[in-house]
């Protein structure tokens, strides 16, 4: 058996604060619920991470998981890519944009605010996401190797 989606699961979840998906595993079958709510950002990190060495395609969705044994690193980048992909709900949740509060002035700098902070960190994740797969693609330890000769 490969390596399960819940791997890439706990790596995700640990990475973040949200109480609403922690609150899912107190309900009846709260890991299949937390699973399937999970699962459509996974198949977005699968995409956004098209370099993989391995094929991360090949799935089986009978038993949730991916065919093939990932690297610690290969599921660090999914991780992370899924983190990017929870990030895109907040941006495009347009109740952001209709908060109501008293002051005018408050509620644009909060709307803008907040909406410039969650890009920023979007951006963030991304630049790691980037340096992440570059180090994966040029295999950093062996080029390491290489120059120490």
């Amino acid at each position: 058996m490969g390596t399960p989606f819940t791997d890439i699961y706990k790596i995700f979840m640990s990475q973040i604060t949200n109480y609403s998906l922690l609150n899912i595993l107190e309900e009846d079958d709260g890991e299949k619920v937390l699973s399937e709510n999970l699962k459509p950002w996974l198949h977005k990190a699968i995409v956004d991470f098209g370099t993989c060495k391995q094929d991360l395609t090949d799935i089986s969705e009978e038993d949730d998981s991916f065919k093939v044994t990932l690297t610690i690193v290969e599921k660090q980048i999914l991780a992370h890519y899924m983190l990017m992909a929870h990030l895109n709900t907040f941006l495009i949740d347009d109740s952001l944009l209709r908060q109501k509060l008293n002051s005018r002035d408050y509620r644009q700098y909060s709307e803008s605010g907040l909406i410039q902070a969650i890009n920023n960190t979007k951006q963030q994740l991304n630049d790691e996401s980037q340096l992440m797969l570059s180090r994966y693609s040029w295999n950093f330890g062996r080029v390491k190797e290489r120059f120490k000769k």
